[in-house]
């Protein structure tokens, strides 16, 4: 049998879980385009909503955090003797 790589694993996971993401923010947002609210995002006094203001501030952090990771972060490593620092790093 064909030995599957780590590095490929990793990419389907991380392609598994952005589909995930993709397919859960397009029915959530069909199903808030669908639902008939008298809610707006924006109060009548010009003030924004403080709950709208929080997701927003989370999404920023969540992105930041997406952007600064690498895929080779995210396999765990076994110690290996004799490997020298630009070894672990994948450089």
């Amino acid at each position: 049998m064909g030995s599957i790589s780590t590095q490929t694993v990793l990419y389907a996971v991380l392609i598994i879980g952005a589909i995930v993401l993709v397919y859960s923010t397009i029915k959530d947002s069909f199903k808030k385009k669908d639902k008939d609210s008298d809610t707006l995002p924006v109060r009548q006094g010009g003030e924004h909503n403080p709950a709208l203001t929080l997701q927003l501030q989370a999404y920023e952090r969540v992105v930041l955090f997406v952007e600064r990771i690498t895929p080779q972060s995210l396999i765990s490593r076994v110690y290996q003797p004799g490997l020298t620092v630009a070894d672990i790093r994948w450089d």
